[in-house]
């Protein structure tokens, strides 16, 4: 194996969501994920350490650059030594990260080092471990205890899934919680052959025992058709040391011709009488396409022991049965008369996509509708929001009002290229913009320019609020040999040289290595976009696993077939991963 070093400025530089969306390349915040969301609940840490160096930490570079293929020979990027630079002829050692990976090339630790220049050494500052195997994550945030010389963790967090994706557990744990108290919590769960979940549980940290100590569960029986038929709340009981049955309901089922579910009716477990009592019954109407038009709720009346009318709900839907209207109703039980107390209406274009929502709830002072919440939506032919609208209700005009608007661009791979927030203007009766996010990428997909706004009413033009400038250079084989990070001066509207990052690559033979590449002819997934499954040919014995825009993995398939379903994912863009033999294979997925 032979080290040599790479001369590349690489620096973080965390870029959140613009106003409100920011889509950040995938490739680059997965990175940033395996670091940042070593501490996804405890989010401050990142901004403190931002902070405290007075830098912007970059997904930008380190995920493309990390780990890069060329025929048989990979480099992969080992360490990372900044410079910062007072001035732009005057540098000194600021700040050291070392990178350790797995056996298919994740980074799983990344160690942070401050440079002292006192007595010429690096001092630990942060570590972050993040290790993923199969379908286990792991994720570890640390800080280095210069008295005892060691280590120390402040935060982890665990999660577990099935070959189908489903939870089986999430472990979330704090040495200091927001107001410095040690907490943390544990879930647990199990599912029967038809993948319904039929057991929860909740544990919390004890601090004094040093322990997961349980509180909650629940358990729930299924019918063949996937209908709960019972279920049982627990809690502990710290004096017995056992399990305590708070609540039980057992549900019988109807259906009609159809297969439809057109009855259900609830009883619960009376301690008292040591007896099943009833206590509701659902009746649900089906129009001729099978989609559901009322559903309505009876209360057991223990007195009358008759069922009573309690509340109703009913739905419509247009020509491509998007649900556009859905009505609630409560029953008042001296006159027997319906009352109306919210109201949802919804939109959708020819995609599917929801253009149009808005609530309202009943004021029974004036006898009519109030708005409670709207937004409007446009979407481009990819399935990204473009516009998004906001709206308050006048309760003197009864009438919506304008109250915000953000405008959003992408260029053709879906990353956001500029994001503009307006605020309505009464008095002028239009929209005012207030601020506005500016970025660049280059054609490797990493992120050149990120520059924020605010406009000035007075002048009628933007200010710069911030912007940074990335300078990458990169040699034949993609690597990245230089990456300057210049800010934006004020003063002299110019912009001045802040730091640069040296890249220690380690080059090896990859014959026996992990390749990870674009999909090729072998590999072919289709359509995209998508709104409910995609189709792999070509994967052999292969897993599967997708990751949204903050590096999360949101789905996990062992031995992937040729259809896989991601209807019940969000829209938006993903990163789509196939792990076969000793290749990765990636993809862009955008969900509709």
């Amino acid at each position: 194996m032979k080290n040599y070093i790479l001369f590349s400025l690489i620096i973080f530089a965390f870029v959140g969501k613009s106003i409100a969306q920011q889509e950040i390349s995938l490739n680059r915040q997965l990175y940033l994920n395996q670091a940042k969301n070593s501490s996804t609940f405890h989010t401050d840490i990142w901004k403190q350490l931002q902070d405290k160096h007075s830098i912007r930490l970059q997904p930008a570079t380190l995920f493309s650059s990390s780990f890069k293929m060329n025929g048989n020979i990979y480099f992969r990027l080992d360490s990372t030594i900044t410079y910062q630079y007072p001035s732009p002829t005057d540098s000194a050692l600021f700040y050291k990260t070392i990178y350790e990976y797995d056996k298919t090339n994740n980074i799983t630790t990344s160690i942070f080092y401050n440079s002292n220049p006192l007595s010429n050494t690096w001092m630990p500052e942060v570590k972050f471990e993040n290790i993923t195997s199969g379908n286990d994550m792991y994720n570890a945030y640390y800080t280095w205890d210069t008295q005892q010389k060691t280590w120390i963790c402040q935060s982890k967090y665990e999660r577990r899934f099935d070959t189908e994706g489903r939870d089986l557990l999430v472990l979330d744990y704090k040495l200091k919680n927001w107001s410095g108290n040690e907490e943390g919590y544990r879930q647990e769960f199990k599912y029967d052959d038809d993948g319904n979940q039929i057991l929860m549980s909740y544990h919390i940290w004890n601090i004094e025992k040093k322990a997961w100590i349980p509180e909650r569960k629940e358990e729930k029986e299924f019918d063949s058709n996937g209908n709960i038929t019972l279920k049982v709340d627990y809690s502990w009981n710290y004096e017995s040391n056992n399990w305590q049955i708070q609540r039980k309901e057992k549900t019988e089922h109807e259906l009609n011709d159809l297969g439809k579910l057109e009855y259900s009716y609830t009883d619960v477990w009376n301690f008292d009488k040591q007896a099943w009592s009833k206590w509701t019954k659902q009746l649900f109407s089906y129009n001729d396409l099978g989609l559901l038009v009322s559903e309505s709720t009876s209360i057991w009346n223990t007195t009358s022991n008759a069922w009573d009318l309690s509340s109703k709900k009913e739905y419509s839907y247009d020509e491509y049965g998007n649900a556009i209207l859905e009505l609630a109703f409560n029953r008042d039980s001296r006159t027997a008369a319906w009352i109306a107390y919210e109201k949802k209406e919804y939109q959708f274009d020819s995609s599917g996509n929801e253009t149009f929502f808005a609530m309202y709830m009943w004021n029974s002072e004036i006898n009519d509708w109030a708005g409670f919440n709207k937004y409007e939506q446009q979407f481009n032919s990819s399935g990204l929001v473009t516009v998004a609208s906001f709206y308050a209700w006048n309760t003197a005009t009864k009438n919506w009002v304008n109250t915000n608007k953000f405008e959003y661009t992408f260029n053709t791979v879906g990353e956001n290229t500029l994001s503009i927030a307006y605020n309505w203007n009464e008095s002028k009766n239009s929209w005012v913009a207030t601020s506005k996010t500016e970025q660049e990428f280059d054609n490797s997909q990493n992120i050149t320019l990120n520059a924020s706004y605010t406009w000035n009413e007075q002048n009628q033009q933007w200010q710069v609020s911030q912007k940074t400038k990335y300078e990458l250079s990169y040699d034949n084989d993609g690597n990245i040999l230089i990456n300057a990070i210049y800010n934006w001066d004020l003063a002299s509207s110019a912009f001045t040289l802040q730091y640069k990052d040296f890249n220690y690559y380690t080059k090896t033979d990859g014959t026996a290595s992990i390749q990870n590449t674009s999909l090729n002819k072998k590999i072919k997934i289709f359509p995209n976009p998508t709104s409910d499954f995609v189709s792999i040919i070509g994967a052999n014995e292969a897993q599967l696993k997708m990751f949204d825009l903050s590096g999360n993995c949101c789905l996990v398939v062992d031995n992937v077939s040729s259809l896989v379903n991601i209807s019940h994912l969000t829209k938006g863009i993903y990163l789509l991963k196939i792990f076969e033999g000793n290749t990765i294979y990636t993809q862009k997925i955008v969900k509709l």
